[in-house]
Formats: structure tokens, C-alpha cells, sequence
């Protein structure tokens, strides 16, 4: 019998925690939805889990409820409620006082959209929901970095999300904040949609750098995990990542060389030369990006060859003026060796160019 997974952490003790899994039982009673509610509270509060409350819910044929106060055996009994493949959707929401019914209504409306992981993370505009709005805090800084990883995913750590649990077939979560990062890095997903919606509360909290650590050292340990698991998500982004840097080089050498060539033997004006020398390098590179470094993702591309060839046009000549500003600015205003110099460019632009071709010229739908 397959069941709607839905996790829920309550941030702050409630006044009535009985009302508000009446609320859940509701919005899952209206959709005709098979349901089983795991409650996670703070150890302690008024109304953490004892057992005249659990009592109250004993579970049905159409529902289970259970509610926790040890994170170690809430994570235990949903990793069992992933796995035992009783679950195929897993809907999880992180509410600071009050259940709020729409989060639930937006997430269950796409369920069946072809969509693996659906995010309701956005912070968008009251007057135009696909304007995002710039979240002015430490926690952007953070989203920003773990975008870095998942170019695919504009809100990695969004606390509201609806996943289909085949994409954690065998896969093991440890229960800690920012779980979509977990999920994202650890699954086996293709389709993500990031929901532009306005929360009735604030849904980020502000982050201190050494959170931004935390993370950071999260995902450096994803990493290790991938070397064993070569089907998970972010070992796919390593390898085209890694893809991404050879062809790269690939369009170093042809640009020397051409260069050279061009110059020393064709008796091409040196300017002449590198022009002809940059753009033979670009078409290189997308050339090699387009049958090698994304070829997995064929079936997903958004758009035909000749628009990404544009776009990644652009986003190189882009590229290439970064290059010369930094080069010029951290020599000239800093009084950085040349060289290094370059090498900072180099690097900012290989970030720009990876990231900005990862999530418009070769981004998935």
C-alpha cells in the first residue's frame, strides 16, 4: 500500500499540537491521500511525544502518525519509511509555531508533474511572483555556495520540499538541518522544480560564516561519499566539472598553438591571429561540451545546438573581458605580480564559465 511520507519538524513549542495534526489530517483527508505523518518536536517542550498523546493517534488503513522527541529515532523510523518502499512520495516542511495548509496545497499540486524533487524555496515578490527578491543575509551566501555544486537547483536548502523516494533507493540520510543538500547530493534525480512562493513566514534564518563552514565541510564529505557511489548526483557534477576543465585545456593548447602558428608561419598580424585563435578555442570547446562533457544529459537540454553555441558565445566573450579586468585591476590597483594575476583571472573565470554555461547553455528541464 503506498503512502505519502510526510516529515515535519515544529521549530517551537506549540499551544496545541493535537489541533495542528488535525489540520494535517484535513489537508491529506481533502486530496484522498493515503498519509504517514512523522513529528519530529524539541526534546522537553509541553507537548513533546508521550504516550497518552501517541495514543490519541493509534493509525488506520488510511493514516499513520508519530510523533518524536529523539532525532536519532525519528532519522531511524524515516530512513525505514524510505526504504521499505511503503512511500512513494516524501513531503517534508519545517514550521516554526503553525502548520500552514498552502505550503502542502502548492507541493501535492505538482506531484505529478514528471518532477522527481519539487522545492518550495524561492522568496519572490508579492507583485510579481517570478521576480526574485535578494535575500540580504548570511544565508544567501550559503545558497549561493551550495548552487555552486548544484547549478540544476536554485534553492539547495530550502526546508520544504516533496521528493519521490526512488531517488533514495539505497540511500541512507542522516537527519540534520538542511536535509535537501543531503538528498540532492546523495540521490539519484534527474528533474528538479523550484517553486517561486511567498512564505506567510520567514522561511531562511540568518547564518553566521561559521555555518557557512558547516555546510561547506557537509559537502566536502559528500564528495568522499561519492567516490563509493558513483550513481549519486554529485558525483555526476564532479565528473562534469572535472569534463569541463580537460576541454578546457583542450582549448588552451589549440589557442597557443594556433596562435603561433597563425603568427610565426602564416605571417598573420598577432592580433589578427588571436582573434582567429579564441574563436577557433571556443568552438572547441563547445564543440567537446556538447558530444562528451554533457552528453548524458542529451534528453534533457533545454533548447537546440545553435542556441547553446550562442549562448556559450556569449557567455565566453564575457569571460574574456573578466580576464583582462581582474588581470589589469589586481596588477595595476594592487600591485600583484602579473602572473598571479592571471592565475586569479583564470580561475574567477572558469567559475563563471562552468557555472554560468552548467545552469543556462546546458541546464536540464
Amino acid at each position: 500500500m503506498n503512502y505519502l511520507l510526510c516529515a515535519i519538524f515544529f521549530e517551537d513549542p506549540v499551544e496545541t499540537l493535537i489541533d495542528e495534526i488535525e489540520k494535517l489530517r484535513t489537508i491529506f483527508s481533502e486530496k484522498n491521500i493515503r498519509v504517514k505523518i512523522f513529528i519530529l518536536v524539541r526534546p522537553g517542550t509541553k507537548h513533546s511525544p508521550n504516550k497518552h498523546l501517541n495514543e490519541d493517534f493509534p493509525g488506520s488503513e488510511q493514516e499513520v502518525i508519530k510523533i518524536f522527541n529523539e532525532p536519532e529515532l525519528y532519522s531511524v523510523e524515516l530512513n525505514q519509511a524510505i526504504q521499505d518502499n511503503s512511500c512513494k512520495w516524501m513531503l517534508m516542511t519545517h514550521e516554526k509555531e503553525r502548520v500552514q495548509s498552502e505550503k502542502y496545497f502548492v507541493l501535492l499540486s505538482h506531484i505529478n508533474t514528471g518532477y522527481e524533487i519539487i522545492i518550495l524555496g524561492r522568496k519572490v515578490s508579492e507583485n510579481n511572483e517570478n521576480k526574485i527578491e535578494k535575500l540580504n543575509n548570511k544565508h544567501d551566501l550559503a545558497s549561493i555556495f551550495a548552487r555552486m555544486v548544484f547549478p540544476d537547483v536554485y534553492s539547495p536548502l530550502s526546508e520544504d520540499f516533496l521528493i519521490n523516494t526512488e531517488v533514495l533507493h539505497q540511500v541512507s540520510l542522516d537527519v540534520k538541518p538542511n536535509l535537501l543538500l543531503e538528498i540532492l547530493a546523495k540521490g539519484h534525480w534527474r528533474r528538479v522544480l523550484d517553486i517561486p512562493y511567498i512564505h506567510g513566514q520567514e522561511t531562511y534564518k540568518k547564518l553566521h560564516f561559521v555555518r557557512i563552514g558547516e555546510i561547506a565541510v557537509r559537502i566536502l564529505k559528500f564528495f568522499i561519499y561519492s567516490l563509493h557511489h558513483h550513481d549519486s548526483r554529485i558525483w555526476i557534477e564532479s565528473i562534469y566539472a572535472i569534463k569541463f576543465i580537460i576541454v578546457g585545456l583542450s582549448g588552451v593548447i589549440l589557442n597557443m598553438g594556433l596562435l603561433f602558428a597563425l603568427t610565426e608561419y602564416a605571417g598573420v598580424y598577432y592580433l589578427y591571429s588571436s582573434i582567429l585563435a579564441i574563436e577557433a578555442s571556443i568552438l572547441n570547446n563547445f564543440f567537446w561540451n556538447e558530444v562528451w562533457t554533457f552528453k548524458k544529459k542529451e534528453s534533457t537540454l533545454v533548447g537546440i545546438w545553435w542556441k547553446r553555441l550562442v549562448s556559450y558565445h556569449i557567455f565566453s566573450i564575457v569571460g574574456i573581458v573578466l580576464n583582462i579586468t581582474l588581470l589589469y585591476i589586481l596588477t595595476e590597483k594592487f600591485g600583484v605580480y602579473y602572473l598571479i594575476s592571471n592565475i586569479i583571472g583564470i580561475l574567477a573565470v572558469f567559475l563563471w564559465n562552468y557555472l554560468i554555461n552548467r545552469r543556462v547553455t546546458w541546464r536540464s528541464i
